[in-house]
């Protein structure tokens, strides 16, 4: 944890630098849904740790990579062929035809 509230934990700016410094590769996950990668990274810059937006992890970044990755093809306009994939309602699993 490096911020609690947008508020820097202590030690924690100089531990990002120690990781820059030894050359290590940097990632920020978070659950924070309601800002962007850019304003989470100025956030972060702005509690004196030096973040990049590309470092940013979210559960929504996640997630568009998970079905870029898995459904391959059938992003936005994608209409030529149906799928029928299992989906979830409540706590019972459907069946359905989707365009994806």
């Amino acid at each position: 944890m490096l911020v609690t509230s947008w508020h820097p934990i202590d030690g924690a700016a100089a531990a990002v630098r120690e990781v820059h410094e030894r050359g290590l590769a940097c990632a920020y996950l978070t659950n924070t849904t309601s800002r962007t990668c850019d304003e989470i990274a100025d956030a972060l810059r702005s509690a004196g740790i030096e973040a990049d937006a590309r470092e940013i992890v979210t559960a929504a970044r996640l997630t568009a990579e998970y079905v870029r990755s898995t459904y391959p093809g059938h992003g936005p306009g994608y209409s030529t062929a149906a799928t029928s994939r299992p989906i979830c309602r409540g706590s019972n699993w459907t069946t359905r035809t989707r365009r994806w």
